[in-house]
């Protein structure tokens, strides 16, 4: 596995061993109020501020390593929890070949 960094400002985001989930971004939107969201393995799913997707491009099924913290605060979106993404950083899928 290959771990590719994909953060803008580093005062904003940090990449490294601090980004410890897995999670799966998925695109919800076509739900009205949602956009991309962060499922976790065990299916929870995660609605990160917007701030994380300045400096990230996400699209569906992309597999990321991020590091978060819930908060409190009120969405459109009612599919996932509201969180603040301190760490995101995209896994590349190695090919396996030389």
């Amino acid at each position: 596995m290959v771990v590719a960094p994909a953060c803008r400002d580093a005062r904003m985001l940090t990449v490294g061993p601090e980004c410890n989930v897995r999670a799966t971004v998925r695109d919800l939107t076509a739900l009205d109020g949602c956009g991309f969201v962060l499922e976790l393995p065990n299916g929870v799913r995660l609605s990160p501020d917007a701030q994380v997707w300045e400096g990230f491009t996400p699209y569906e099924g992309q597999q990321v390593m991020i590091r978060f913290q819930e908060i409190n605060r009120s969405t459109t979106c009612q599919v996932g929890r509201p969180v603040h993404i301190s760490c995101i950083t995209e896994i590349q899928p190695t090919s396996g070949q030389y």
